[in-house]
C-alpha cells in the first residue's frame, strides 16, 4: 500500500512522456499525469515542453484509492492556484492579447488567468500583444472561465 494522503506534495520520477499524458513513479508504483496537470497555462500543451524522462517533479496528490493516485504538477507549482483569487465581476484590467480565436481574443488578465472577449463584442480587430482596457462581466472558478467586456 502507498503512504501517501491527499495534498501530498512528492517527488515522482518521470518514466514516459507522451503527447496526452506522462507516466510517473512513486515507490514502485505508477500514475498517469495528465497534460492538462503540467501547467495552469490556457490553450495547447505539448508535454515535452515540461517534463522529460528521466526527471524528478514536484507533484500533488490529488486523490489516492489503494494502491492506485492521482498527481498534479500544477497544484504543486510555487505560483499556486490562480483561481483562488479568481477576477472578479466588474474587475477591470489593462491587458494584453495573447491568443485570438474565431470567436474572440484572450486576454492575460493575471497569472495564467485568461478572459475572452466575444468576436461580437469586439469594436476593432486587435493583434497579439495589443493591450485593451476590459471589464470582468462573468467568472466562474470553478469551470476557470472569465468573459469580459472592453471598458
Amino acid at each position: 500500500m502507498i503512504r501517501m494522503k491527499i495534498n501530498d506534495v512528492i517527488t515522482v520520477l518521470v518514466t514516459k512522456v507522451h503527447p496526452s499524458y506522462v507516466r510517473v513513479e512513486y515507490q514502485g508504483k505508477e500514475a498517469i499525469l495528465q497534460i492538462t496537470e503540467l501547467t495552469w497555462k490556457a490553450g495547447k500543451i505539448i508535454s515535452a515542453d515540461y517534463v522529460k524522462e528521466g526527471d524528478d517533479i514536484r507533484v500533488k496528490v490529488i486523490d489516492v484509492e489503494g494502491d492506485k493516485f492521482s498527481v498534479s504538477m500544477r497544484q504543486a507549482s510555487l505560483g499556486g492556484n490562480p483561481w483562488l483569487s479568481a477576477p472578479q465581476v466588474n474587475d477591470e484590467f489593462f491587458a494584453p492579447v495573447v491568443a485570438i480565436t474565431d470567436f474572440g481574443v484572450f486576454l492575460e488578465l493575471s497569472y495564467y488567468c485568461h478572459g475572452l472577449l466575444r468576436s461580437d463584442n469586439l469594436n476593432q480587430n486587435f493583434q497579439l500583444g495589443d493591450r485593451i482596457k476590459v471589464r470582468v462581466v462573468f467568472s466562474n472558478p470553478d469551470r476557470q472561465r472569465v468573459e469580459v467586456i472592453e471598458a
